[in-house]
């Protein structure tokens, strides 16, 4: 959707550079088939319905791109994104990509700790993901009382790591594991994912 929009940004910025040329060639047919109309009016009134047509489409493709970010609040000092996970719509995902500039390079992370979600949500994400032309997310299940290394390994190394965890668990284990490699990641540009419904002790926990 993304590609689409600019292409036909791009589209409208050539009709307006080269609509002139042809609205001309156009009228001058028409003023000779009909020359009781005037040539002036006519092209004024062509013109006018360029504009309306190139405007009508740029609006549409424009408001498409991924400069709209609702539902959100980022913490640059802690490198916290807090978003609100809609199932309904993939525009959670604006936020994430314009903090993470994952567009630019790296890959993401979703972490599934003690399973609090399925994996079908998980599989549905990533896919949200791929429709945006970002492939590189990956998932990774953990307990809340121990980290693989690999797991470090790549949390270190992402360009963001979203946070799938309980509420009703105790958030200070996996806190506690997590804060080492997700500084790390912070420091190299990364971001923390978490949604807005999460415990504020964790919240807590990872700002500290």
């Amino acid at each position: 959707m993304e590609q689409i929009s600019r292409i036909l940004c791009l589209c409208c910025i050539l009709i307006t550079l080269t609509g002139n040329k042809g609205l001309r060639g156009g009228i001058s047919v028409l003023a000779y088939t009909t020359p009781h109309v005037s040539t002036m009016l006519i092209f004024n009134k062509m013109k006018i319905f360029q504009i309306c047509i190139i405007l009508a489409i740029t609006l549409f493709s424009c408001s498409n791109s991924e400069t709209r970010i609702d539902n959100s609040h980022f913490d640059e000092q802690s490198g916290i994104l807090e978003i609100e996970y809609n199932e309904a719509t993939d525009d959670y995902l604006l936020p994430i990509l314009q903090h993470s500039h994952i567009r630019d390079e790296g890959y993401g992370i979703l972490l599934n700790i003690e399973k609090v979600v399925t994996q079908k949500k998980l599989k549905s994400i990533t896919g949200s993901f791929r429709k945006r032309d970002i492939n590189a997310v990956h998932i990774f299940i953990i307990n809340r009382d121990s980290l693989p290394n690999n797991t470090r390994i790549a949390i270190e190394g992402a360009r963001f790591t979203w946070l799938f965890i309980g509420n009703e668990q105790d958030p200070y284990p996996a806190c506690e594991q997590l804060k080492a490699p997700l500084r790390v990641s912070i420091d190299q540009g990364g971001i923390i994912v978490i949604d807005h419904s999460i415990d504020k002790n964790l919240k807590k926990c990872l700002r500290d």
